[in-house]
Parts: structure tokens; C-alpha cells; sequence
């Protein structure tokens, strides 16, 4: 090939002649800047800003740089620079969707800023009923029309599209309401009965009957009442109209006067007389073996008591009986000093004898059991399910544990433990016979695993902050969010990971009993009143880890970078 000139780019307009044999330009040797001086090494790597034509170039000849970056140099236009599959390079613009703005979208300026355009006010739209995830996106809607009741409740604009909604009350419902202000036309008097109608709707009714008592005792006229009836004495077999109750009491109907007899003596309501004798016995009299008979203790109560209603209780079993609400409760109360309560003793340990305290409501059937060997369970108490025929918790010297197996939590979302103190860690069931085959990870999967790794820091529990300052104490982990983030980063669902949880709940109000104070006949109070409250709590949700399969699969990331190590280093 013959020699060609190559004009020099100098102030001096030199040229050189190459040919296919010549390399090119030679750095510190055949290699001139604009001022015409030769370049050095050092004036290229780091050049003179001062001194026009030089720079950061690290190449030795000019002819070794790269087509690529021959191209980009070429590249006239402002924007960010992209290659494409073909090699060539381009530049391009950050350009605005629909609802969006970009600012310095060529990045001349500065990094470009994206934001949500402004959205003008039209004025107008539709009621919607908006369904959001768990993450707070909208996924769907439908119209939410408010609609009336016919002849009831009439809705104007239910859609809201020109204004909001207005309930008003039909017209039928307006005409009835006028006139049952006038309904009451007249009240027809019956016998001995006078009305005065001048205003029909607030009528005035009165008796017309005047006049004393017709009868006494299916007496007419004048009827004296026997000198008993009006003294504290015994009414006899021979009294008229006897008003004997139960042999040992009696009812004077003129003074409204109760008697009871006391040994032979009739005394009145309100009077005292000292008791003679208890059991035939005098003295401080204490209750012995057979003052009462089986039968006794086992008989229906006998007259006015069982017309009470008090019932029968007896050494075989029974049902106590009578009314016990939220405001009469059933209590057995103790003084203060040592304790108080219902004794079961005697069980039979050899058989199924059981203790039971039951509570039945119209939907709930639950109780206590305590139990002897060979009870429902063990040796020990339990919490019994009647409606479903389940037992609910098993207590024993040995153990705590559930009536189903694997069936029930300890504690939930809304109401969790704050520490559990054990002797050692929990177990956990990882029979194969109960899992499916156990497959590898895949590669997004370990990539995830260990970026997980990395994320792992130090934190401290806000509410302990709030209570104890400075003082409270660092926690290491990472947040169920960064890991969702890290996740989804890998393509991965995070809620498809055992390991990541997440849980919602619905409002509950407030809810409370309370019951009055216990009074005895001259008003003081025996026991008093009181309530029970449970706080509801608000709407909410919270997120979760299971942290034995977060760790398990952090692991089997570092393992991965592990085996990575290892294979550089053997190759």
C-alpha cells in the first residue's frame, strides 16, 4: 500500500505519512497535541484542564479505541444513551404516560423528576363501592347507588353524580303520620263508665259508680268483724272466716296485720320474742347428726314455700332452682380471712367419677371437669366443650395441652403473648410421612435467600422506646416489609413462603355488664354492685414472620455463596 498523508490535528498543520505497516500514532513518540508538542504519557492519564485538547484517554494508539465508544462520541443530540441489540448507539428522552409529568427529561439539567400530573375538578362522577388488597391497591369497583324503600323512603340523586343524596319520607308515609295526630275520634263510655270527648284525641274517662262496699264476707248492710280478727290471739275452728295459713300463721284483713305463732303464742310483723329452744335443745345449739331426717333433706318443700317455687335438693342429686340473672347472681362470698368455694371430695379414683361445673347459654354449652384416673383425658382438669362434644384443654401434673390435636393456637393476631419463658426450645413436627417431597430452590429463590441475608440489622421495638427511652434494648432481624420488597425484587410471591404472614381483623365495639348493689330487707348493702368491661379495639392488620423457615431459607443463600467460594477457589 503507498504511503498516505494524515493531516495532523495542531495549530502547526503538520501531516505524517502512514501505511499499512505503520501502527499509528505512537504515544510519547509520534503523538503531537494542538499546541504541536509532543504528548506524554502523564499529560494523558491525567491531563491539564488549562491546556486545550487533552484528555482522560488511556489508550496507546488512537486507532485501539473502540468502535462503541467512537459512536457515542459521535452522538450530536442531549439524552440519556442506550445501545442497542445491533451495536448501535442512540440517545433517548424520558417521555410523559398519561397523568404523568416529567421535568429535565433529557437530564441536561439535573436528574429528571417524575410526578402525577394535576387532574382537573370536572364536577361530576358516581358513587362507587372501591375493593382494595391486602397491599392497598385498587382491584375492582362497582356503583354504589343509594336506593329506597317503595312507599317508605324516597332517594333523590342516589348516584350522586349531581350533588349528594337526599332520604325523604314517601307521601303515604307523611299522610299516615298526619293523621294518627287525630286518630282517636271518641272513646264510647261502658257500664259505669263516663267519657268527656271535647278534645278526641286526650279523653277523659271517669266512674259514674258512687258508693261504699256492697258486701263483707257475702254480708250486706252492716257487718261486724270478730274480735279476733283484730287482736293477737289464736284464731279458732269456730271463727268466722278463718284466715289460717299453713296452721301456724294467720292474716288480720282489718289491720293488714300478719301473725305467727311462736310456741303457742301468736305474735304480730315487727314484734321479737326470745327462741325457747332449737332441736328441744337450749343454749348455743349446734346443728348434730339426725336432727334431720333423709327424708327430710330429700322432700319437696311443703306448703308456702313450694308455692315459691323452691325446689327440691337431695343427697342424690338434683336442681337447684330460681331465677339468676345478671342483677341476682348466685355468689358465695367469703369474709376476707382465708378462703371460700364448693369442695367435690371423696371421688372414687378407681372408676370415671368426675367433678363438673357447667355453664349452658342459648349457644354455648362449656363447663369444667376435674377428673380421677381413668376420666376423660388424665389425672387431672380440663375445659369441656358440651355443644360440640370436644374437649377444649387438658391440665395435669405432667402437662398442659389441647383437646385435638394440632387443631387450636396459642394466642392469635389480636391478642398475643408478650414473652414466652421456656426450658428449652419448641419442637416442631417435620415428619416426612406428613410432607411432600422436598424440592431444591431455584435460583431466584436462592438469589433472594441470600440478599436476605444482607438485610439482616439492628432494630429497637418503638412502644419500648416509648417506655424506656435510650435504654431500650437492640433487636437484630429485618422487617416482614423489606423482605416482601426483596422478594418481589427475585420475581418471587411472598405470601406463597410459609415464612412470611400477614393478618387483618375487623372493628369490635366496646362491650360491658354490670349488675347493682345487694341489699338486705332494711336496705344495707350485703354485696356490692359492680361491672365487667371488655375494650373492643379498631379495625387493623399486622405482618409477621414464622422466623425458623425465614432463617432455613436466609441459610440455604449462604450456603449457595459457600459453594460459589469454593468452586473459585478449587478452579
Amino acid at each position: 500500500m503507498v504511503d498516505k498523508k494524515v493531516k495532523l490535528k495542531d495549530q502547526l498543520g503538520r501531516v505524517v505519512r502512514l501505511d499499512s505497516g505503520d501502527a499509528g500514532a505512537t504515544l510519547g513518540k509520534n503523538l503531537y497535541g494542538p499546541d504541536g508538542k509532543l504528548l506524554t504519557a502523564q499529560q494523558i492519564i491525567n491531563p491539564d484542564s488549562s491546556k486545550p485538547g487533552a484528555s482522560p484517554t488511556i489508550w496507546k494508539l488512537i486507532r485501539e479505541i473502540p468502535a462503541n465508544v467512537q459512536k457515542v462520541a459521535a452522538l450530536m443530540t442531549a439524552g440519556f444513551v442506550v445501545r442497542l441489540s445491533a451495536g448501535d448507539w442512540v440517545t433517548r428522552l424520558l417521555a410523559p404516560g398519561t397523568g404523568i409529568e416529567i421535568t429535565n427529561p433529557a437530564g441536561e439539567a439535573g436528574d429528571p423528576t417524575i410526578g402525577l400530573a394535576n387532574v382537573a375538578d370536572t364536577g361530576a362522577g358516581t358513587l362507587l363501592a372501591t375493593t382494595f388488597d391486602a397491599k392497598g391497591r385498587k382491584t375492582g369497583s362497582r356503583a354504589a347507588t343509594i336506593t329506597g324503600t317503595a312507599n317508605q323512603i324516597v332517594v333523590t340523586n342516589g348516584d350522586a353524580a349531581a350533588g349528594l343524596p337526599t332520604l325523604s319520607l314517601a307521601t303515604a308515609v307523611m299522610t299516615s303520620l298526619g293523621e294518627a295526630d287525630s286518630a282517636v275520634q271518641s272513646v264510647v263510655p261502658g257500664t259505669g263508665i263516663s267519657v268527656n270527648n271535647a278534645d278526641p284525641r286526650n279523653p277523659i274517662v271517669s266512674s259514674t259508680v258512687v258508693g261504699g262496699v256492697s258486701s263483707v264476707n257475702a254480708r250486706t248492710g252492716a257487718v261486724a268483724v270478730p274480735d279476733f280478727v283484730s287482736k293477737a290471739t289464736a284464731p279458732t275452728g269456730t271463727d268466722y272466716g278463718r284466715p289460717i295459713i299453713d296452721g301456724d300463721r294467720w292474716f288480720n284483713s282489718s289491720t293488714g296485720i300478719s301473725y305467727t305463732s311462736n310456741g303457742g303464742t301468736w305474735l304480730s310483723d315487727g314484734s321479737s320474742a326470745p327462741v325457747s329452744s332449737v332441736f328441744n335443745r337450749t343454749g348455743s345449739v349446734v346443728a348434730q347428726s339426725g336432727d334431720y331426717t333423709a327424708a327430710q333433706v330429700g322432700a319437696d318443700p311443703a306448703g308456702s314455700a313450694a308455692a315459691v317455687a323452691a325446689a327440691k335438693y337431695d343427697k342424690v342429686g338434683g336442681t337447684i332452682g330460681g331465677a339468676a340473672s345478671g342483677s341476682d347472681p348466685v355468689r358465695v362470698e367469703g369474709s376476707g380471712a382465708g378462703y371460700v368455694g364448693i369442695d367435690v371430695v371423696n371421688l372414687n379414683a378407681s372408676t370415671t367419677t368426675i367433678a363438673r361445673l357447667r355453664f349452658v347459654t342459648s349457644n354455648k354449652n362449656v363447663g369444667f371437669l376435674a377428673g380421677a384416673a381413668g376420666t376423660v383425658g388424665e389425672d387431672g382438669f380440663s375445659i369441656y366443650d358440651y355443644s360440640l362434644n370436644t374437649p377444649m384443654m387438658f391440665a395435669s401434673a405432667a402437662s398442659v395441652r389441647p383437646g385435638t390435636d394440632n387443631a387450636r393456637t396459642l394466642g392469635s393476631a389480636t391478642a398475643r403473648w408478650s414473652v414466652v419463658y421456656a426450658g428449652t426450645g419448641s419442637i416442631n413436627t417435620s415428619d416426612a410421612r406428613e410432607k411432600s417431597p422436598v424440592r431444591t430452590l431455584e435460583q431466584a429463590e436462592i438469589s433472594a435467600a441470600a440478599q436476605l441475608g444482607r438485610e439482616i440489622g439492628a432494630y429497637k421495638w418503638l412502644a419500648s422506646v416509648e417506655a424506656k427511652g435510650d435504654a431500650a434494648r437492640w433487636h437484630i432481624g429485618m422487617t416482614v416489609q423489606r423482605a416482601i420488597e426483596v422478594m418481589q425484587s427475585h420475581g418471587l410471591d411472598p405470601f406463597a413462603y410459609g415464612f412470611i404472614c400477614y393478618d387483618s381483623w375487623e372493628e369490635e365495639p366496646d362491650q360491658s355488664s354490670e349488675w347493682p348493689d345487694e341489699l338486705d330487707d332494711d336496705g344495707n348493702v350485703v354485696c356490692p354492685g359492680g361491672s365487667v368491661a371488655s375494650p373492643g379495639r379498631a379495625a387493623g392488620d399486622l405482618y409477621s414472620f414464622r422466623p425458623d423457615g425465614l432463617h432455613a431459607f436466609i441459610l440455604r443463600g449462604l450456603a449457595a455463596r459457600l459453594e460459589a467460594l469454593e468452586a473459585r477457589l478449587t478452579s
